[in-house]
């Protein structure tokens, strides 16, 4: 699985977490203690780093389930440069939405009662 497909895959796991599940930092994130017990197979997340590592340019990564942190890679309190990010993060965020058929892209303005 390449990189952009386990992110996806990943991060569309995620997207069921109830928000009254969530828990935001304070000064500090907390830690899963063991990802496995929180559903996430262990092999597949040293998988990923060893690929994140040798394979990309990534310097700080984060998955978080219920506002805690299930994976850490690199430096996260390092400022990145990342560009064309938005367009993949939308799709992930939107993509449920689309399939269930809530959000319906093919809709026009007038349709969706915005006028200007």
């Amino acid at each position: 699985m390449n990189l952009p497909a386990a992110l996806t895959a990943i991060c569309l796991s995620m997207l069921g977490t109830h928000a009254s599940a969530q828990h935001n930092p304070a000064a500090s994130w907390d830690y899963v203690h063991s990802p496995t017990f929180a559903g996430w197979d262990q092999e597949r997340l040293d998988a990923l780093d060893g690929y994140v590592a040798d394979s990309t340019a990534t310097t700080g990564m984060m998955i978080l389930q219920g506002g805690r942190v299930v994976y850490q890679y690199g430096n996260v309190t390092e400022n990145s440069y990342i560009a064309s990010c938005r367009k993949s993060v939308l799709a992930m965020l939107y993509g449920k939405h689309v399939e269930a058929g809530t959000i319906k892209l093919d809709a026009t303005l007038a349709e969706l009662g915005v006028t200007y």
